[in-house]
């Protein structure tokens, strides 16, 4: 999950909150942004940036929410 902000209390409830920290399945990228979205005919990948860092990673992702 990327988040733009530094933390999810800014727009989500503390119980929302709770059931994403404790689902294993979920990462959770502070300070992030989707940078480019890459496919032919559907999505194919995601690139983000952290702009904390500066980093960039381009992952294969079929939907964005």
């Amino acid at each position: 999950m990327l988040v733009r902000s530094g933390q999810l209390s800014d727009t989500m409830s503390r119980y929302l909150i709770q059931r994403i920290e404790e689902n294993p399945a979920i990462e959770l990228h502070f300070k992030t942004e989707i940078v480019n979205l890459e496919g032919d005919t559907h999505l194919e990948r995601v690139t983000w940036r952290s702009n904390a860092g500066g980093e960039t990673s381009t992952n294969e992702i079929r939907h964005v929410s």
